[in-house]
């Protein structure tokens, strides 16, 4: 999944607390559902919202589905385009405690 230039760079870009948080196997889920519907750039996100992979994937799974239904068939695109939409599913770890 990543190199080891990659992992270094993620754990020298968020707080150590926060890293500490990520469970991996959770991670792999998130990063494989991701992949399974279309996300390509999902390396991308884990560099950039690496809080969104701390949620439960069965959560994250139900959120990420309302999110892609509202969004349409282009949903792939909007997410690219609008980091928005991504820094929301970040937040769901504390909404859903």
């Amino acid at each position: 999944m990543f190199n080891e230039d990659e992992i270094k760079t993620i754990i020298n870009s968020f707080d150590s607390e926060l890293v500490k948080k990520i469970d991996v196997d959770n991670l792999s889920k998130i990063y494989k559902y991701l992949l399974n519907n279309g996300i390509y750039f999902v390396k991308d996100l884990v560099v950039d919202y690496l809080d969104m992979f701390i949620n439960d994937y069965e959560d994250f799974k139900v959120r990420f589905e309302k999110l892609k239904n509202s969004l349409g068939s282009n949903y792939i695109e909007v997410l690219e385009k609008d980091s928005t939409l991504w820094e929301s599913l970040c937040w769901l770890q504390y909404v859903c405690l």
